[in-house]
Parts: structure tokens; C-alpha cells; sequence
């Protein structure tokens, strides 16, 4: 399984779980397949990120560190996921 993060203006609005079987290729999960099946579900213009519950390394190729598990309300900037910063 993997965890995917639908980011909407720089904000993960919902995470999903998807099937291993709707992301292998020859093997291997790739974070692309990952996306064009949610964009066949959500629409093609819909912006998805895969994030690791357990802050392993994800996405591929290449793979890379995107910080904590990507929660509602969590900031993306293009590299990491971010907490909520709470309002001074």
C-alpha cells in the first residue's frame, strides 16, 4: 500500500491509501502510476504527492525524503511536507 496527499494551494486536503497493484511496475512502485490513477478518479488536474507514514523515503525515480507524514492541514513547498504552525 501507499499513502498519497492531494495538495490544494500549497495544502494537503485529503490523504488516500492506494493498492500496491495500481502502482507496480515490473516490481517496483512508482509514485507516477500512483498519480495518473488518482487523476483517473479526481480529475486530471488535481495535484497528488506521495507521502510514508513511517517517514521513509518515497516517490521514484528518483527517491527522496519528504519530512513527516503528510496529515490534513500539513504545508507542501515543492520538497517536504510541513505541520500546522499554530497561530500566534
Amino acid at each position: 500500500m501507499a499513502l498519497f496527499a492531494q495538495i490544494h494551494d500549497g495544502f494537503v486536503t485529503q490523504v488516500l491509501v492506494i493498492n500496491d497493484s495500481e502502482l507496480d511496475v515490473d516490481g517496483v512502485q512508482s509514485e507516477a502510476k500512483g498519480i495518473d490513477f488518482l487523476r483517473s478518479i479526481f480529475g486530471s488536474e488535481t495535484t497528488w504527492v506521495q507521502t510514508s507514514q513511517d517517514g521513509a523515503p518515497v516517490g521514484g525515480p528518483p527517491v527522496c525524503d519528504r519530512g513527516p507524514y503528510a496529515g490534513i492541514g500539513y504545508s507542501w513547498d515543492g520538497d517536504k511536507f510541513a505541520e500546522p504552525q499554530p497561530i500566534a
